[in-house]
Parts: structure tokens; C-alpha cells; sequence
């Protein structure tokens, strides 16, 4: 089953990585990867990462969804509950809930 997998005959899905342009780790991140939590965030902070490529600050965050840690995927959500993207987070539930807003 591997052989045929890496020549591509495989059964399963496939996804051609040279059609995107978007490195192995955003893919993986954006469409692949299972959510451990959520994150809630005001307009600020959805401008600043939708329109000016920035990380997420304290301060910008609302409200903490789920228990996650270090190293896990979570889902950024607006306060209209849209996603607006996904992220590998370096701190726990806990800890950003106590620095949030």
C-alpha cells in the first residue's frame, strides 16, 4: 500500500502540493489539521491578522474555548462566531485566558 501510495494509485485522497502556494505547514494548519480549541477575537485583533499579517496579542483576545496546550491547533473566530483562521498556539488555554483582553 505505501509503494502505491507514493506513486500516487494509492486508496485514499490525494493533494498536490504544487498547485498551492502555500508552504507544507500552512496546508496542513488550514486543511488538515483537527482543532483542539477556540479563540475569540475582537475587531482589532481580526484587522490586524486579516489585513496586517500580525500575531495575535493579549489584548485582542475576548474569550478562550476548550482546553489546549503548546503545540496544538486552534480555530480564531470573530465575534460573529466566523473563522477567520487557524493557528499553532505556544501557550496553554490557561495562560492566555490570563492575559486575555
Amino acid at each position: 500500500d505505501m509503494q502505491l501510495a507514493v506513486e500516487g494509485g494509492g486508496k485514499g485522497t490525494y493533494f498536490d502540493t504544487s498547485l498551492h502556494n502555500l508552504p507544507m505547514k500552512k496546508q496542513w494548519v488550514g486543511f488538515h489539521s483537527h482543532t483542539q480549541g477556540r479563540i475569540i477575537v475582537d475587531e482589532g485583533a481580526e484587522k490586524a491578522l486579516l489585513q496586517g499579517g500580525k500575531s495575535l496579542l493579549p489584548a485582542g483576545i475576548r474569550e478562550i474555548e476548550g482546553e489546549f496546550h503548546p503545540g496544538d491547533v486552534v480555530e480564531v473566530v470573530n465575534l460573529q462566531q466566523q473563522t477567520i483562521g487557524r493557528g499553532v498556539v505556544n501557550y496553554a488555554a490557561w495562560q492566555i485566558q490570563a492575559v486575555a483582553g
